[in-house]
């Protein structure tokens, strides 16, 4: 018998990111090398390789059935969508159960639905420097209304507190993958639920944010976990 050959993941590798949804796209053709969510399937014909709601990778420019439309989702390396500040992230998934013991059971029969909720965390230090744009800072304006002057006041910026659901990537590829990477992420539609800071003498600020699973985001986004090897460029 062969033996089983595996790698174990890093810590250190893990990152998380926020993914911007863009364009419905429904005809032309699917970009080499970017992530879409499938949003409507072609009845006869579709090239799309996944469920609507979930996301794929394209691994060729192919043409999109009549029926097929999807949409692009940012690249999730980029530094902009990392939260950069975090250096502790974790999520837990858990399905409800349930008693249906009848008078001839024996022991107890339980059920479990398939309804799945899904709860994190992300850790990390407060970033008083933060790039203007950031994930980091986009999610800090959700909490609190913010208002960000520069030094002559005409170009000041306000953003009012909301709760939009997110579609956020928890990445076990902290690099940049190349052609022939195998990349593995875990896309997940949530809300951002709290956020705090702790400081003391003689250490750095901490930040914590937390996040509870939603259906979907607004354009139609649902939880996905993606296992794909990015392609060649040509």
């Amino acid at each position: 018998m062969a033996q089983l050959k595996y790698t174990k993941q890093s810590g250190r590798k893990a990152i998380v990111s926020l993914i911007t949804e863009g364009e419905l796209l429904s005809t032309g053709s699917l970009t080499k090398g970017t992530f879409y969510t499938v949003i409507s399937k072609a009845t006869t014909g579709s090239v799309l390789p996944a469920a609507v709601g979930h996301q794929f990778l394209a691994t060729a420019a192919e043409t999109l059935a009549s029926g097929d439309s999807v949409l692009p989702l940012s690249n999730p390396w980029t530094p902009e969508a990392i939260f950069g500040f975090a250096n502790s992230k974790d999520f837990s998934q858990s399905k409800n159960s349930y008693d249906q013991t009848v008078d001839w059971d024996e022991d107890a029969d339980t059920a479990v639905e398939d309804l799945v909720n899904r709860t994190g965390n992300i850790n990390g230090f407060v970033l008083n420097d933060a790039p203007e744009g950031c994930a980091y800072n986009k999610l800090q304006a959700e909490f609190m209304h913010s208002v960000d002057q520069n030094a002559e006041q005409d170009a000041n910026k306000e953003m009012k507190v909301s709760s939009p659901v997110h579609l956020i990537a928890y990445i076990d590829n902290k690099d940049t993958p190349v052609a022939g990477d195998k990349v593995f992420i875990r896309f997940i539609a949530c809300t951002m639920t709290q956020e705090g800071e702790s400081s003391s003498y003689g250490s750095a600020t901490t930040c914590q944010i937390a996040w509870t699973g939603a259906s979907k985001t607004a354009a139609g986004s649902m939880s996905t976990k993606l296992a794909a090897t990015i392609p060649s460029a040509s």
